[in-house]
């Protein structure tokens, strides 16, 4: 890939900027090497998550995630090798992100399936692979409350609302009506 890799001298001074926590460092190594990493995950990427999170998208999703790792003070890298590792981490993280959530839509039957369906409908309709992160934000925003967030979030990641109660040290009965408020939330956001 001939053009691809930036000169090494610059990476060089980028990587020293990042081991000093420099975030703007971190962001411009990731720009710098966007061909690359779209390159390397192009090819993991399902039809179905294509459409759903091209190479620019994660491009953008490993930014994020990195710049919100050096907010949190999770990032210690002494060498590119180990901030590729870092960027492959991120990146394959998120390419499984996309997928299960995925999964669990295209999978939803019963009640919760219309407003699934229509999820999935806005970003077959747009054709735009941010369309999908866009109606995901909607839907975190429609539910109300931290809690009910969190307990969306897990739902969406596969989790059952038994296994929900379990991590948040709540009881079943409790996540249930919770899960029926957050059910109204997304009717009204998508199929009013």
């Amino acid at each position: 890939m001939a053009g691809v890799e930036p000169d090494r001298d610059n990476t060089r001074r980028l990587i020293d900027l990042i081991r000093k926590g420099d975030r703007e460092a971190a962001a411009l190594f990731v720009t710098k090497h966007a061909d690359l990493i779209r390159a390397r995950y192009r090819r993991r990427l399902s039809p179905a998550l294509r459409r759903l999170a091209d190479s620019q998208d994660l491009v953008s999703t490993v930014a994020r995630r990195l710049d919100a790792a050096f907010v949190r003070g999770n990032v210690t890298v002494n060498n590119e090798r180990q901030l590729w590792a870092l960027v492959n981490t991120i990146a394959s993280r998120a390419i499984a992100d996309k997928a299960r959530v995925l999964k669990r839509l295209q999978k939803i039957e019963g009640p919760d399936s219309e407003w699934a369906r229509k999820i999935l409908d806005r970003e077959r309709q747009s054709g735009d692979a941010d369309s999908f992160d866009v109606s995901i934000g909607v839907a975190l925003d429609s539910v109300q409350g931290s809690v009910n967030r969190q307990i969306f979030a897990m739902w969406l990641s596969g989790m059952t609302l038994t296994q929900i109660a379990e991590e948040l040290a709540m009881t079943p009965a409790a996540v249930r009506q919770r899960w029926m408020r957050i059910r109204s939330n997304l009717r009204d956001t998508f199929l009013c």
